[in-house]
């Protein structure tokens, strides 16, 4: 399985980095939206917001022969994967938007790099 952009493939490897980067990276700034309410849950407006937000960073629209250059040569995932991949593993996204369990922007399993201990 493989994702392309512009009709080139990208390459999951070279852009691995940057990826978990991404992750990390919502997965930081969710637990610091969360210090905010430290006493009851993050308002599910609050919580949907958080997330359009770091979907609209992302949004871009590219002429396709400059995306398959990036594609081809980027080590930055292109922006709707960075986007969908980084949500999708995310359950405070699916739970904020009531995705159905095994849905694609859902998955029954996830890539969970650093588990949330609660502190």
């Amino acid at each position: 399985d493989f994702f392309s952009l512009g009709g080139a493939r990208v390459d999951g490897r070279q852009t691995l980095g940057e990826a978990i980067a991404d992750a990390g990276g919502v997965q930081t700034a969710r637990r610091a939206l969360a210090a905010l309410h430290p006493h009851h849950a993050i308002p599910l407006n609050a919580s949907r917001l958080f997330f359009v937000a770091f979907g609209q960073m992302w949004c871009s629209k590219g002429h396709p022969g400059a995306e398959a250059q990036a594609a081809a040569e980027d080590r930055h995932p292109p922006g709707a994967f960075r986007t969908n991949g980084v949500v999708s593993q995310n359950g405070d996204f699916a739970a904020a938007f009531e995705c159905a369990s095994g849905a694609p922007m859902n998955p029954l399993h996830k890539c969970t790099l650093w588990p949330d201990t609660g502190t």
